[in-house]
């Protein structure tokens, strides 16, 4: 099994704005790429687009074509949300093998996955490398009387094959602490804690194998995780509540 490889982000901020720079100088000239030397297909999507009511639409996916950048829209990344069952509602594609999905992130993130030739209902860093398996979490209602908002009862971790739409429970566990995915590689899924703590900063790293079910911590650094190829970056926050200092 590949070793994650951690590597700190280079800068080191603070969760306040930094104070605004200078404007620089615009370049001489402008350079414009030639059209010929950009070919093939693009996928591309779209979501949260209104229509004339202000009602919310579906995504819009598909694929510029180069040359020209000619938009061809693509029936595959057509997703509904199912709301069958308990759960709170997840995403689903509309093509078969039907794949469910929760993406984490901005709400109706889609991939598409070139190696199936497919869209995915989750968001990119839920795929793993070799584009043939993905992630996701299923949220269980909490208490339905509950006044206010309430943790979920129940949050199971997913594991789903692209290419025969297998879908696996790999870990089970409550709403507390509430982690999301940071990233899928091989046989591990990525988490981190969600929300913002003070200040800003988001959660340590945790490892969550996918054969044993088995979850440890891999770096107490409080930050925003980025896991892709065998490695792991964060940009570190620094709060009063949670102070940080480079090491």
């Amino acid at each position: 099994m590949t070793r994650l490889v951690l590597a700190l982000a280079l800068a080191v901020v603070a969760c306040s704005s930094p104070s605004p720079r200078p404007a620089q100088s615009s370049l001489s000239a402008t350079i414009t790429p030639s059209p010929t030397a950009l070919k093939g297909d693009l996928p591309v999507f779209q979501y949260g687009l209104y229509d004339a009511q202000g009602n919310n639409q579906q995504l819009v996916g598909g694929f510029l074509h180069f040359p020209g950048g000619a938009f061809r829209r693509s029936a595959g990344a057509d997703m509904v949300r199912d709301y069958s069952g308990e759960p709170y509602p997840l995403t689903r594609t509309t093509v078969q093998p039907y794949l469910f999905g929760f993406g984490e992130g901005d709400l109706g993130q889609t991939t598409y996955d070139g190696v199936a030739a497919r869209w995915l209902p989750v968001a990119r860093h839920q795929v793993s490398d070799d584009g043939l398996r993905y992630a996701y979490r299923e949220l269980l209602r909490g208490d339905p009387n509950a006044i206010g908002d309430q943790p979920p009862r129940e949050v199971r971790f997913h594991v789903v094959d692209v290419r025969t739409g297998s879908d696996q429970v790999v870990y089970t566990t409550n709403g507390t602490p509430p982690l999301v995915i940071a990233g899928f590689s091989e046989q591990a899924i990525w988490l981190t804690r969600c929300g913002n703590e003070e200040g800003g900063c988001w959660g340590s790293l945790w490892r969550l194998d996918t054969a044993t079910g088995k979850v440890s911590k891999v770096s107490d650094r409080r930050g925003r995780w980025v896991i892709s190829g065998g490695a792991g970056w964060t940009v570190i926050c620094s709060s009063p509540r949670y102070p940080q200092s480079p090491r």
